[in-house]
């Protein structure tokens, strides 16, 4: 095997090194570059024309940023010297040169993973060998690799999920003595992230849960030890990796440590934030609650969701998305004895407010998540609930959109809508009426489908006319001027955001003013002041496009599995009518006995029809192929009480035939 190995155990600090023979590389794919001349990039002459000419071909392939290539010219001009001449940079520029960007490296990988499900899980061994060469290289050279050089390698490994390499390539360079930073850590942990959504065989699947665990723990471990500053992108990929083992304990002790989030009492800040003891300040690695995303909003919902803890899930979501103003816990008392009898309030009595919980914004994934596992859970009425709210606030949001464009603003002034009534949303609903033949759920589905893609098809007509009529009046260059005022703005709140956290971290004003934030830091000081994605008139046109289509589509399977189950129920209390068993009657109020005759005409089916499977007798003929078929009243009574499994089976796919036309609900 090819590329970085480590031993059995994860905590082994050293590296076991296979050399690697070099591979052939063919021609072909960088016959266009290996005819070019050199590009204006070329290194400065040797006097060697052999070697200024191969040079001068390394660095066209680098600049147009062929992988291939630029490997074959990088392994003809160590040839050419045997490695000796050629300059440092040549190498670091070959090292990020000779492997397609990790963007494109991901994309191809979660391409073949779909294509083939049984491909290597290690895409990147091809890759590998050229990345230690290189490195090998630059030591042969006489010099180190920095820091920077293992990022590169680190950030493929991250891209395709390759957990094993990155904790190798960390150890590595932990041997030559490099001091990691918070991007080495954060690449680490965005290769163990990352692979754990990966498709694998099952068999594999407990064995990177326990090193994902184990990985996590160490590399926080050795962050505190470091007195590494942890950034909030680690935070956010230490709860995902706690989210996909499953581990809500060390989830629920991080979230208050890093975000100042009590799961157990979400309205309130953590204690140690709210009044920080000396050793907490003095903690280089603390800092004022971190940011707290819609991402990491999502991943608290999940995790709570699939633990089946959806009291737990609900307060979170509330809180967090809609959490208390500052100055509420006054005007409540803990005791009838703390009520003011004793004159007017004194506002110079008064304890200054607490600091907020930190929150953030629920998007479209939010509200699918919250559906999904009410509805495992079996919770209808807070399926309908979440369902419900999310369908108002894509309309209310949408209303909001078009009178205000409608009054002369233009769209960047806007941010696009976080959330849309969408088919996964609803379908996490129908799955729950499904499950339980709940007909009243299923008509509501198919009600609320229905009012979803009239209202999107309203917004999309006004949306298409809206564009006209700006790309009619050039209102481009108020659009970017007004997009502009709004990133000042943002920029200025941010700093006098992040200005009053540090204060409230740091508990005095010396410290804060010290350590004052920067325009870039000042924006994601808080999920408030965070720049959103602004309204793109395109983006939402073809968005609502796509919507319609699904919502089109969907809307037929609720119709067709509407059908389905009013038919099941009919058939259940179609059963005990048959067996003289009592059904309930909601015009008396209780369970009686009704006869088949007003049974078969209250339900309203088909002519000829009650359904009631029931066995057809072999005929005379003696022969053994058994016909279903639904039968009225009168055959009914006549038919035989033995039913072997094929006629069943023959018998439901003839009824669903028969009966795919909806059904009234009986109303005795």
């Amino acid at each position: 095997m090819h590329g970085w190995r480590v031993s059995s155990s994860l905590r082994a600090a050293t590296l076991s090194q296979t050399r690697i023979p070099r591979r052939p590389y063919s021609l072909s794919a960088a016959a266009d570059d290996a005819s070019a001349s050199s590009s204006s990039s070329a290194a400065p002459s040797t006097g060697d024309s052999f070697f200024d000419t191969k040079m001068a071909e390394l660095n066209d392939a680098i600049s147009k940023q062929r992988s291939s290539a630029v490997w074959l010219h990088y392994a003809n001009l160590i040839d050419t010297r045997s490695g000796g001449g050629v300059p440092l940079d040549v190498h670091r520029a070959v090292l990020r040169a000779c492997a397609p960007p990790p963007a494109a490296l991901r994309a191809w990988s979660a391409r073949r993973q779909a294509a083939e499900p049984g491909a290597s899980a290690r895409p990147t061994s091809h890759y590998e060998s050229r990345f230690r060469a290189v490195l090998r290289n630059i030591r042969a050279a006489g010099a180190v690799p920095q820091l920077d050089d293992y990022h590169v390698v680190l950030a493929q490994f991250a891209a395709v999920g390759n957990d094993v390499g990155a904790l190798a390539v960390y150890r590595e360079l932990l041997s030559h003595r490099l001091d990691p930073s918070s991007r080495t850590y954060g690449l680490v942990l965005q290769a163990v992230a990352h692979g754990l959504t990966l498709p694998e065989p099952p068999e594999n699947r407990a064995g990177r849960l326990q090193r994902a665990r184990e990985i996590q723990s160490t590399l926080l471990a050795e962050m505190q030890t470091r007195g590494q500053r942890l950034r909030t992108v680690n935070f956010d990929l230490m709860l995902r990796v706690l989210k996909e083992v499953e581990d809500i304990p060390a989830f629920a002790r991080l979230l208050r440590w890093g975000y100042g989030i009590d799961l157990d009492n979400p309205d309130h800040l953590a204690p140690e934030y709210q009044q920080p003891t000396p050793e907490e300040l003095a903690d280089k690695t603390r800092l004022a609650p971190h940011r707290f995303s819609t991402a990491l909003l999502n991943t608290t919902v999940d995790l709570l969701g699939r633990a089946g803890d959806i009291s737990r899930m609900i307060a979170a979501f509330e809180v967090l998305t809609r959490p208390l103003p500052a100055q509420a816990p006054q005007f409540y008392s803990s005791t009838f004895d703390e009520e003011d009898d004793f004159g007017p309030d004194d506002p110079r009595s008064r304890s200054p407010p607490s600091p907020r919980v930190p929150c953030a914004r629920a998007n479209t994934t939010t509200y699918t998540l919250l559906v999904r596992h009410a509805a495992h859970a079996k919770k209808t009425h807070l399926v309908r609930h979440y369902a419900q709210e999310a369908i108002t606030v894509d309309v209310a949001y949408m209303h909001l959109l078009k009178s205000r464009l409608g009054r002369g603003h233009v769209p960047s002034e806007f941010r696009a809508p976080r959330v849309s009534a969408t088919r996964d949303l609803l379908y996490a609903a129908l799955g729950l009426a499904n499950k339980n033949k709940d007909t009243a759920l299923a008509r509501w589905v198919q009600a609320a489908m229905a009012r979803a893609i009239r209202s999107k098809k309203r917004t999309l007509a006004w949306f298409e006319d809206f564009r006209e009529k700006v790309t009619e009046e050039r209102w481009q260059a108020r659009e970017a001027r007004v997009a502009k005022e709004k990133e000042e703005q943002k920029i200025r709140r941010g700093e006098k955001e992040a200005t009053m956290r540090a204060k409230a971290a740091g508990g005095n004003e010396q410290a804060s003013t010290s350590t004052a934030p920067s325009p870039s830091h000042a924006r994601s000081a808080n999920s408030k002041f965070n720049p959103d994605k602004r309204l793109d008139l395109d983006v939402q046109i073809e968005l609502l496009g796509r919507d319609i289509e699904e919502l089109r589509a969907a809307h037929e399977d609720v119709s067709k599995a509407l059908a389905r189950i009013r038919t099941r129920v009919l058939e259940r209390g179609g059963r005990r009518v048959w067996a003289g068993q009592d059904v309930f009657v909601r015009d008396a109020g209780k369970r009686t006995v009704v006869s088949k005759e007003k049974w078969a005409s209250t339900v309203k089916f088909p002519k000829g029809a009650t359904g009631v499977r029931v066995k057809i007798p072999r005929s005379s003929s003696g022969g053994t192929k058994v016909q279903a078929q639904s039968t009225s009243a009168s055959t009914l009574s006549n038919s035989s009480s033995q039913e072997s499994t094929s006629s069943r089976r023959a018998s439901r796919t003839h009824e669903e035939a028969s009966l795919s036309t909806p059904l009234v609900t009986p109303a005795l």
